[in-house]
């Protein structure tokens, strides 16, 4: 049983690198998504506790159709508003997140992202925006990607 233990830890690693590529790095993810064309898609985006407007809302469901439309609803399922949608902006479509973290890369004190392993669309994302500054570190999550029709 002893043996079988470090077995089954790297079998659970490996499976689990299977779904996320943590080394991965912003290009290569972005040209992956970019490589899907995918116009209609659907996920969830969660957010840590923090001191962000509009964090009671959280999760928040997107859809973005192939027309452009974006549609979100928190938690309860109420479709938010164009006013309350640009709290969230950052989250719709995959390419503001690319880029949302892309400026997380270039001006935070620490970042780091796990990128999807099939689409490259940054799945997590955390970091720390300034050394030793109250508040301001962020942890953020996708989760229910699916590609629709």
């Amino acid at each position: 049983m002893k043996r079988a233990l470090p077995l089954m830890a790297l079998i659970a690693l490996v499976t689990a690198s299977c779904t996320a590529l943590p080394s991965m790095n912003l290009s290569s993810a972005r040209s992956r998504w970019d490589a899907a064309h995918l116009t209609h898609y659907r996920y969830i985006v969660h957010e840590a506790p923090s001191i962000r407007v509009g964090i009671d809302r959280m999760p928040i469901s997107i859809e973005v159709r192939s027309d452009g439309t974006i549609t979100m609803a928190d938690k309860n399922g109420t479709t938010l508003t164009d006013d309350e949608k640009q709290m969230f902006d950052e989250y719709a479509p995959i390419p503001n997140l690319f880029d949302a973290v892309e400026y997380d890369i270039d001006n935070a004190y620490q970042v780091s992202v796990t990128y999807d392993a099939k689409y490259g669309f940054p799945s997590v994302f955390k970091g720390d925006f300034y050394n030793g500054g109250n508040d301001d570190e962020w942890y953020d999550w996708i989760t229910d990607f699916q590609v629709l029709p």
